[in-house]
């Protein structure tokens, strides 16, 4: 026997009911049901003398596997299902995911990373040096009255690239004023 797409597994003739086992199936044998009168008239599908398929109805009016079709009375296949043949059908609750709180995000003081992005930025305008250990002071003392806010490690690296920034530059003018006063003071005598 050939099987087609769309043509029921079994034999081919679709009043015989599916071989069923209790070894093959755990919950005994299922009660028959008879099947639709359409379906008595014809058969999924048989072959003629050259072995071409002949259908005698189309696919879709095939029998599904379980023997039971889904179509709703205006005859929109899959639309709604066929009353169970045990009975009243009986849906497990599903199970409700627990409520899981996620922890608050807390949030960055801004201060603190505009502070950090001064200071860093000193390196090339050497102005800017000011601007992030201002920032970098307001900041921590909006962290110690907030406690729910991060930063504090911005905060801190703005004051100490800051701190260390300024401090190079002082030592760079402080080196420039030693070197134009020793010359000064060499031509002075001379």
């Amino acid at each position: 026997m050939t099987q087609f797409p769309g043509a029921p597994l079994g034999p081919s003739d679709p009043t015989t009911p599916m071989p069923t086992s209790s070894a093959t199936n755990p919950y005994g044998t299922p009660p028959t049901a008879p099947l639709p009168t359409s379906w008595a008239a014809g058969t999924a599908g048989t072959a003629d003398a050259a072995g071409s398929h002949v259908q005698d109805r189309p696919v879709a009016d095939a029998v599904p596997l379980g023997g039971y079709s889904y179509s709703s009375p205006a005859g929109t296949p899959y639309a709604a299902p066929a009353p169970s043949p045990y009975g009243t059908s009986y849906s497990a609750p599903t199970a409700q995911q627990p409520y899981v709180t996620q922890p608050a995000v807390r949030p960055t003081n801004q201060y603190a990373i505009i502070g950090f992005i001064c200071s860093l930025a000193g390196v090339a305008t050497g102005i800017s040096v000011i601007v992030g250990i201002v920032l970098g002071h307001i900041a921590l003392g909006q962290l110690r009255r907030d406690p729910y806010q991060e930063g504090r490690g911005f905060a801190i690296a703005a004051l100490a690239i800051g701190y260390g920034l300024l401090a190079l530059g002082l030592l760079f003018v402080l080196f420039w004023v030693v070197i134009w006063a020793s010359i000064a003071g060499a031509s002075s005598y001379g």
